[in-house]
C-alpha cells in the first residue's frame, strides 16, 4: 500500500502515523533513536506490507498487468490502489478527504524539523504538494509514478516509465476497483488486530 492507505490505516497518534508513513524513507541508524510510538508505526508499516504482498487479491491485480511490468508490478498496484481508495473515499472514512488530511499535514509539519534533513524535505514536499490528496486525480497518480520511476532509475541505472502503465490500468479500472474493495476491509481488520496485539490504544 502507498501513502494514503498507510495514513488511513494508522491510529491518530502523530508519531505512530509518522512512523507508518515514513518507514520506507527511514533506514539504518536513523531508526535507532526513534520513540516507542514511532517504532510502533514502523512495525505497523511492515505488517501492512507483508499482508498486502502475500494476499491473493493483490496478486490478482498484479496479474491483470499481464506480465508487462514483472519487476515493479507490486509498486504499480500499491500506487493505483491509493487512487482507488481516494476516488471512493467516502466508502472508507466518514470525513471528507480534505478534512482527514488537514490535521495529518499539521502533525507532520511539526515533526519535519526534527527529522534528518533529507527526510524533512520529503515531508515538506508531501505537504506542499498535497501529495496524498492528489491521488484522487489521475494527474496526481501520474506524478507519483514518474517520481517512483526516477528513484528506481537512480537506484538501478535502468529507465522506468511507470506512468505508461496508467492507460492500460484505467481500461480495467472496474476490475481493479472490485479487487481493492474486496481486499481493503480484510487489510483494515488485520491492521486493527495487529494494533490490538501491540497492547496500544487506537482504532484504524
Amino acid at each position: 500500500m502507498n501513502w494514503l492507505a498507510h495514513a488511513l490505516l494508522s491510529p491518530a497518534e502523530p508519531e505512530v502515523r509518522l512512523g507508518n508513513l515514513l518507514a520506507d524513507c527511514l533506514k539504518g541508524r536513523d531508526r535507532q533513536h526513534v520513540s516507542k510510538p514511532f517504532r510502533a508505526g514502523l512495525q505497523l508499516h511492515a505488517f501492512i506490507d507483508r499482508f498486502t504482498d502475500s494476499h491473493p487479491l493483490v496478486h490478482r491485480s498484479i496479474a491483470r498487468l499481464q506480465g508487462a511490468y514483472p519487476l515493479v508490478g507490486g509498486i504499480l498496484i500499491d500506487i493505483f490502489y491509493d487512487h482507488l481508495l481516494a476516488r471512493r473515499w467516502a466508502a472508507h472514512h466518514p470525513e471528507p478527504l480534505e478534512r482527514f488530511l488537514q490535521p495529518l499535514y499539521t502533525d507532520l509539519s511539526h515533526y519535519a524539523a526534527v527529522l534528518p534533513a533529507e527526510l524533512g524535505q520529503v515531508l515538506a514536499r508531501i505537504i506542499r504538494e498535497d501529495r496524498l490528496g492528489s491521488y484522487r486525480h489521475l494527474e496526481g497518480i501520474q506524478t507519483a509514478l514518474r517520481s517512483v520511476s526516477r528513484r528506481l532509475s537512480v537506484r538501478t541505472g535502468r529507465h522506468f516509465h511507470l506512468e505508461e502503465a496508467l492507460g492500460p490500468m484505467l481500461e480495467q479500472i472496474d476490475d481493479y476497483q472490485a479487487d481493492f474493495e474486496a481486499f481493503f476491509p480484510e487489510l483494515r481488520a488485520a491492521a486493527q488486530a495487529h494494533w490490538q496485539r501491540c497492547g496500544l490504544a487506537g482504532r484504524v
